[in-house]
C-alpha cells in the first residue's frame, strides 16, 4: 500500500524525502495504533478516557507550539474572529458583496468539524479496543475507498494505474483476513468440540 498509492487516496510521493516522510507517518500511525489496543487493554482504559488524554495532551503540547511561534492569537484575531476567507481578510475589502464567511460560521465549522472528528475517533478507539488493531486499521482503509470511490463518481477524478493496483492489493488484503478468521473460528469450534467430546467421555 505504501509504493501503490498510499491507502489508495494519497498522491504517489514525488521525491524521496518525501516517499520516506510519508513511510515514516505510516510506520507512526501504525505504531500508534497497535499501542493503543495495548493501552485499553492491559490498563482497561475506556475508548473514551483514552481519546481524551491523547488529545487533552496533544491540545497542549500544539497550543504552546503554536504560542511559541506567536501564531496562536494572531490566528484567532485575524481569521476566526474576522469575518471572510483568507484571500478577502489578506485584501482588506470585500467590494459591495458581503464576505464569503462569517465568523460565526466559520466558529460553527469549527465546533461541527471537531465534535464529528472526536465522535469518529471514538468509535474507532472502539473498533480497537474491541476487534483490534487490524479490524480498525480494514475499517479505516474501507471508509478511504469508499470515499475515493465516490470522488471518482461525483467529482470526475482520474484514477490512475497506482490506483488501481493499490484497490487490488485492499481487496487481496481484505479477503485473506476474512478466510484466515474463517479458518480461525472453525478451528476453535473444532477444538471446543474435541475438548467437550473428550470430557464427556472420561464422564462415562
Amino acid at each position: 500500500m505504501v509504493l501503490f498509492g498510499f491507502d489508495m487516496t494519497s498522491p504517489p510521493p514525488q521525491s524521496n524525502s518525501s516517499f520516506v516522510h510519508q513511510v515514516v507517518s505510516l510506520t507512526c500511525d501504525g505504531l500508534v495504533v497497535n499501542w493503543s489496543e495495548l493501552i485499553m487493554n492491559k490498563c482497561s482504559v475506556s475508548q473514551d478516557e483514552f481519546q481524551a488524554n491523547l488529545y487533552g495532551i496533544a491540545l497542549v503540547a500544539m497550543s504552546i507550539a503554536a504560542h511559541a511561534k506567536g501564531e496562536l492569537i494572531p490566528g484567532f484575531r485575524s481569521f476566526i474572529s474576522t469575518h471572510g476567507t483568507i484571500p478577502e481578510i489578506e485584501s482588506g475589502h470585500f467590494g459591495h458583496d458581503p464576505p464569503t464567511w462569517t465568523a460565526g460560521r466559520k466558529a460553527i465549522v469549527l465546533l461541527l468539524f471537531s465534535t464529528t472528528g472526536l465522535f469518529g475517533s471514538s468509535c474507532a478507539g472502539a473498533i480497537t479496543k474491541r476487534f483490534g488493531a487490524l479490524a480498525m486499521s480494514v475499517t479505516s482503509t474501507a471508509r478511504k475507498a469508499m470515499t475515493l470511490f465516490l470522488s471518482f463518481v461525483a467529482f470526475h477524478n482520474l484514477c490512475t494505474p497506482e490506483h488501481v493496483v493499490g484497490i487490488f492489493l485492499f481487496l487481496s488484503g481484505l479477503l485473506g483476513k476474512s478466510i484466515c478468521a474463517k479458518h480461525a473460528v472453525n478451528a476453535a469450534g473444532k477444538k471446543e468440540k474435541g475438548v467437550g467430546e473428550l470430557g464427556l467421555s472420561k464422564s462415562t
